[in-house]
């Protein structure tokens, strides 16, 4: 349940916003807001309290679905004294995201410095491990990212001259994301 309170003044509005997908929740108008899943379970309860000076405002999830409700709800509270806002993050847990904006930070005859961004962690800690292949490579060969969060690293260990093609994933403890697109670099 995601609630926020206003103790200051007896009129007031509040208001809560889903930023994914984009909805906008007026609590004195709707008590409740039907999913796509229609009006037989709304997964969207909405309750407001005034009891004396106090105000308070709730937004109860029922049934959270992860691949549903999977969003940053944010509760604006309007008065005569001003505005706030508050985010509140309704996060399901799953494998990441791949990384995104491989590119080379410097080379050498024996050495390719990788950087990339990270993709959404899936809510858990992740790492990072490149994978890179030459053609006189039979298999991908693999090197762990350390330390783990790093976004950027060194494979070591190449030959000069030699054309690798590279490609970096993330990982957590419920999987691993597909690999980035191939980034193809030549040694000096």
């Amino acid at each position: 349940m995601l609630e926020v309170t206003n103790a200051r003044q007896t009129t007031g509005s509040h208001q809560w916003l889903q930023q994914e997908p984009s909805s906008l929740f007026d609590v004195r108008e709707r008590p409740m807001l039907p999913r796509d899943q229609g009006l037989d379970s709304p997964p969207y309860l909405q309750t407001i309290l005034h009891e004396g000076g106090l105000h308070t405002a709730e937004l109860s999830v029922v049934n959270a679905s992860a691949a549903l409700d999977y969003a940053t709800f944010t509760c604006t509270a309007q008065n005569s004294l001003g505005l706030d806002t508050f985010d509140i993050h309704l996060v399901s847990i799953s494998r990441p995201d791949p990384p995104t904006g491989l590119s080379v930070l410097s080379k050498s005859h024996n050495s390719v410095t990788l950087a990339w961004n990270q993709g959404f962690n899936g809510g858990l800690e992740q790492t990072f491990q490149i994978r890179y292949t030459s053609a006189e490579t039979l298999s991908y060969l693999y090197a762990d990212v350390y330390p783990a969060q790093a976004m950027s690293f060194t494979i070591t260990g190449l030959r000069a001259q030699t054309a690798y093609n590279f490609s970096v994933g993330a990982l957590n403890t419920l999987g691993s994301s597909d690999y980035t697109d191939v980034l193809n670099v030549i040694t000096s």
